[in-house]
């Protein structure tokens, strides 16, 4: 059939179907009149016929289109009998709207095939696409295998030619190890080996060696690389506890015994005797009986024998007590007391007390941030020698002080299980009357809330009275108006006092200002020495400081007249320094001097015959030793250095030493090369990554060897409470039983030593052995606490400071004042050295790393004391992270002569009368108990059968030294304890 008569076909098919919906309206009308009417089942045949046209020959689109077109105009179930076939009745309109839908089913069909034509065509173009991606995909899998195989094959040919060369290399190596990087570079390899091939066959070579000619079992790759650099000046960066020693001693050993160096050709050069004797002591044990020792020597011994002085050598020396050279400087300063006494007494009373200027131009509202960040320049010392924390704590101390006031800075109290440090406590009859407390810091919550807890805490305490001052009083009074403020609240608590004369307040202080005028004249002038500097450059560096103090300048005129007064003692009497022997001797060497005899004649050495120079702890260089190393250069130019420090451990710039040369190192030697030792064998897992916390960000971090993690703790002295035991045998003492428990516990943790370092030279500041900043020397601190433990015990312990505890290690390390006083810790006569360069920012860089060498000195365990209520910042995220001392869990330590039982009585408020004042029993608020101690030798139990019998039943409790209950006896009473005030 054609396409006009299927079109006419189907427009007929779509009428027939309207036709029978006008048929079934008309029968329905006609049924509803009561007339014949035509059979639903015609109609329904009749439909049926037209659909099956429509599906006979319509494409499936069309059709589905033109039966939904034809549904959606069908008559509803709603419509009225009669209604459609109103509707419907023209039948031009039905012819219109068959047509209609007739348009529309073409259009979707038409539409459908438009589809189905670009589905196959983007199928097909997909195909194609496909087939195209799975031939490249096969082309390049084969190009890969074929470059793999080809890659595969270079591999074998380069491994085997590496194989050959390398026999080759290690040939050379084992025949002349020295000339290895000149025949390297000349050696035609066609580009199979490389220079960092041949550096590791060097290391490997010298790993090799070290095992069989040594012994050692481990000699890591870094140290190896150091040992095989013997052509380049080099800089080897060694961490703490990477084997520097081990390192460089090393190097010495494999250029005598095989690169076959004369040991007068190699020089390892120190700074101090034990350093010394300790690289010798290695030399001998690993060398032949026969053989001699490469030159072993100080710098200032090496320059010592160039020089050959005929003046007497004086020279300082902790060791052997010997200080010559400060009693020269003394002989000095003796005259100047003498013949201008009033111009030092001037200078060191402004330097106790002025820094007004100074405060008023920076002004005093901070912040907690601004506080801590400036605390180092802050800390001042007060009249009587306290080191406080900031301008108005020392008015308020010189007001105490210049008015006869009995007072203690930051006692100790512990009340009702509340345990601080007051700023001030005023006595009166030796008793606590007054506590001042100066809140120095605005806008920090925290602060704030510790600030109320301490308000609060004192106004229930009804026997002292509480004063609180902050630095808006000083601003708005200004410096004098705020003492009479600080001395009229005396008067209100009835506090007497009165003025001190200026020449009582001298004789008060004189002996410690001397004695701080004279420590601080000598190392000045030890400074000016090492920079080879004379009077007038000292005045002319005076003259270029920016608006200093008038006490500095005091000060520094009367340095400058001490130091050439020591020049000109020393020309008239003869002597010389180490540093005047190291200037002069550089000269010499610069003048031709090469020869040298030492050791009583066994010894002689020629510079030009050097060909190694190993310099030990060459972060503490200077300008004096650049400059002498720098002459030995001119005489030996073909000499190869070897420079072994840490930048970490840089802590000696009080005594001259200038990191500088350490990081200028490769523009100063060009052409040379830096190694980094970084691994850590000394120290557990959890303590290197301490240090690398403490100096984060500044340099290559070190790297644990042990597989055991170690330890590390916080415990802070804050948070310690003293049992009665400790408060009867310590009295105003918290430190001290504190560091005995930690002391206690690290000697039942480990059977090593166990090294207490503290930051200053003196007996802290938190025990009751003497306030100031001159007290009692560690020494005998360390004498005290031994006799707290056992012989074997106190062996086992040590005391000192952090800065002669570098170099040394402890299985326990205690760093007993980690808190924000000490690190940083500005000394008071830091600014006097301004003239040598010294700053703020230098200063706390060298306490950070100070504090760096305190925390590596551990192997084991590491606990930090922190006394204060804010730790030192270089702690950072140590202070969430590390494990916090739990003091209640650690032991009590009493020495056996001191030995006592404590006993405990319960719930005895109705008999407290009794047990005060016929048992002398006191009130302990921490536990709610009354307590009383008797010797512990001998002691009789029949105590506690007679106390029974005055108090009646109740709870009572002997207990030993070490709070182990020994006895107990009765029970508690069924009532509330009750607080006897």
């Amino acid at each position: 059939m054609k396409g006009e008569d299927v079109n006419k076909a189907v427009l007929v098919a779509v009428l027939h179907i309207i036709e029978t919906w006008i048929e079934s309206d008309r029968s329905a009308l006609a049924r509803v009149n009561g007339l014949a009417a035509t059979t639903d089942s015609t109609v329904d045949d009749k439909s049926k016929r037209a659909y099956s046209v429509l599906k006979h020959f319509l494409p499936p689109q069309a059709h589905a289109n033109l039966v939904a077109g034809i549904a959606n105009i069908a008559p509803r179930a709603t419509d009225g009998v009669g209604e459609t076939a109103r509707r419907w009745a023209r039948p031009e309109r039905r012819i219109e709207v068959g047509r209609s839908l007739l348009a529309a089913a073409a259009r979707a069909q038409r539409a459908a095939e438009a589809r189905d034509e670009a589905a196959r065509v983007a199928a097909e173009e997909e195909a194609a696409r496909l087939a195209a991606v799975a031939q490249r995909l096969a082309a390049e899998e084969a190009r890969r295998v074929a470059e793999a195989e080809a890659e595969a094959r270079r591999r074998a040919e380069r491994a085997a030619a590496l194989k050959r060369f390398r026999v080759e290399a290690e040939a050379m190596l084992q025949r002349d190890f020295l000339a290895g990087d000149a025949w390297f570079d000349s050696w035609d390899t066609d580009g199979q080996v490389t220079r960092s091939d041949f550096e590791d066959w060097k290391a490997a070579f010298v790993q090799e060696w070290a095992r069989n000619v040594l012994g050692y079992d481990k000699f890591d790759n870094q140290q190896a690389r150091a040992v095989a650099t013997t052509s380049a000046d080099l800089r080897l960066v060694a961490r703490a506890g990477s084997g520097k020693t081990r390192a460089i001693v090393t190097r010495a050993l494999f250029l005598q015994l095989h690169c076959g160096v004369e040991p007068g050709a190699i020089v390892l050069a120190a700074f101090n005797r034990k350093a010394v004797e300790e690289i010798s002591d290695r030399l001998r044990a690993a060398l032949p009986a026969d053989a001699r020792l490469p030159h072993v020597v100080t710098f200032h011994a090496l320059a010592y024998a160039l020089l050959r002085p005929e003046e007497e050598l004086v020279f300082d020396d902790e060791d052997s007590e010997s200080f010559a050279q400060s009693k020269r400087v003394q002989a000095v300063v003796n005259d100047l007391l003498v013949e201008r006494k009033d111009d030092v007494r001037r200078a060191m009373l402004g330097h106790f007390t002025e820094d007004w200027k100074r405060i008023e131009q920076r002004g005093l509202h901070m912040t907690r941030d601004e506080f801590f960040a400036s605390r180092a320049e802050v800390t001042r010392v007060t009249l009587r020698g306290e080191y406080v924390k900031s301008f108005g704590e020392r008015v308020i101390a010189n007001a105490l002080f210049e008015h006869d006031v009995d007072y203690k800075y930051e006692r100790n109290f512990t009340r009702g299980g509340f345990n601080y440090r007051p700023d001030f406590t005023v006595l009166a009859a030796g008793k606590p009357r007054v506590v001042i407390e100066y809140f120095g810091i605005s806008g920090d919550p925290l602060y704030q809330r510790n600030a109320d807890q301490k308000r609060n805490f004192w106004a229930s305490q009804k026997d002292v009275t509480f004063v609180e001052f902050n630095p808006s009083q000083i601003v708005s009074l200004g410096d004098e108006a705020f003492r009479s403020h600080v001395l009229s609240t005396l008067d209100q608590a009835g506090i007497p006092y009165h003025r001190l004369s200026e020449d009582e307040i001298w004789e008060r202080v004189r002996h410690r200002a001397l004695d701080t005028f004279s420590k601080t004249l000598r190392s000045f002038v030890s400074r000016a020495r090492n920079l080879n500097l004379s009077a007038d450059d000292i005045r002319q560096r005076m003259y270029a400081l920016d608006e200093p103090d008038e006490s500095v300048r005091a000060f520094l005129e009367l340095a400058a007249d001490v130091h050439e007064g020591y020049l000109a003692r020393s020309r008239l009497e003869g002597f010389e320094d180490f540093s005047g022997v190291m200037w002069r001797a550089s000269a010499e060497v610069r003048a031709g001097q090469a020869t040298w005899t030492r050791a009583g004649g066994k010894e002689h050495g020629d510079l030009r015959d050097i060909r190694f120079i190993h310099v030990d702890e060459f972060q503490d260089f200077s300008e004096m030793f650049m400059d002498f190393i720098q002459a030995i250069r001119n005489q030996a130019p073909r000499a190869v250095l070897c420079c072994v420090g840490d930048d970490w451990q840089a802590i000696n710039g009080f005594a001259g030493a200038d990191l500088r040369f350490f990081a200028n190192f490769e523009t100063d030697f060009p052409s040379s090369t830096t190694h980094q030792l970084v691994t850590n064998y000394r120290s557990g897992r959890q303590i290197v990554s301490a240090g690398n916390t403490v100096m984060n960000g500044l340099g290559e971090p070190a790297r644990s060897f042990q597989s055991a993690p170690g330890s590390i703790q916080i415990a802070r002295l804050t948070d310690f409470v003293s049992s009665p035991i400790e408060r009867h045998l310590f009295q105003g003492d918290i430190g001290t039983p504190a560091l005995l428990r930690l002391i206690k516990h690290a000697l039942a943790e480990t059977d090593g030593n166990i090294a207490v370092l503290f930051r200053r030279n003196t007996v802290p500041w938190f025990t009751n052995t003497g306030q100031g900043a001159f007290g009692r020397r560690l020494d005998a601190y360390l004498t005290y606490l031994q006799g707290h433990f056992t012989e074997e015990e106190s062996k086992r312990l040590e005391v000192t400071t952090a800065h002669k505890y570098k170099g040394r290690e402890a299985d326990f390390v205690i760093v007993a004042d980690a808190d924000a006083k000490s690190y940083p810790l500005l000394h008071p006569t830091a600014g006097l050295f301004e003239v040598f360069g010294d700053t703020l920012d230098s200063i706390t860089d060298a306490d950070r790393r100070l504090f760096y060498v305190a925390t590596t000195r551990a192997e084991t365990s590491l606990c930090y004391l922190v006394t204060r209520e804010d730790p030192t910042p270089f702690l950072g995220a140590l202070m969430a992270t590390a494990h916090s001392v739990r003091w209640d869990n650690l032991p009590v330590a009493v020495t056996n002569a001191d030995a006592k039982v404590e006993i405990r009585i319960y719930d005895g408020y109705d008999v407290r009368e009794t047990l005060k004042d016929r048992f002398g029993f006191a009130y302990d608020e921490s536990n709610k108990t009354w307590y009383a101690f008797r010797p512990a030798d001998g002691f009789d139990f029949q105590v506690v059968r007679q106390v029974l019998s005055f108090i009646g039943p109740r709870l009572i409790e002997v207990r030993d030294g070490s709070q182990r209950v020994i006895h107990r006896a009765g029970a508690r009473l069924e009532r509330d304890v009750q607080v006897p005030f």
